[in-house]
């Protein structure tokens, strides 16, 4: 692992504790960022880097996948939704609430998308790879 995956990996394990810690005060747009884009990224770049210096890159995606999916599992269960629609502020004329309840077909989205962004990563590396080395 080299200094930039170490850094990837450290910064998303901190974005997340400093996320669960930060939960009661964030609006519902805050909570977006920093609880489902942010960590989406990071694992991305992280897992990306790391699958395209491996033989076996598919079990690196679906690990991927696997992991942000369950990761957006528990926070959704723990994340106190009533305080973030509190948190926002919003006009008389708009109504915007946070349903809990999702199934079981958004977490195979998340799945999925976790998959395609670091396979998109991935294949942003190897490309970057071979024009350092001129083989492209």
């Amino acid at each position: 692992m080299k200094k930039l995956d170490f850094f990837l990996l450290i910064s998303g394990i901190l974005e997340m504790v400093v996320c669960f810690y930060l939960l009661n005060k964030l609006t519902i747009f805050q909570f977006m960022f920093f609880a489902q884009i942010l960590p989406s990224l990071l694992l991305a770049l992280f897992m990306g880097r790391i699958a395209s210096q491996m033989k076996k890159k598919w079990m690196l995606l679906v690990l991927s996948g696997i992991v942000y999916a369950g990761l957006m599992y528990i926070l959704i269960k723990y994340t106190p939704m009533s305080t973030i629609e509190a948190n926002t502020v919003q006009s008389a004329s708009s109504v915007f609430e946070f349903n809990k309840n999702i199934q079981f077909g958004s977490y195979v989205g998340f799945f999925i998308q976790e998959i395609f962004l670091t396979a998109f990563v991935m294949l942003m590396v190897k490309v970057f790879n071979k024009i350092k080395l001129g083989a492209f």
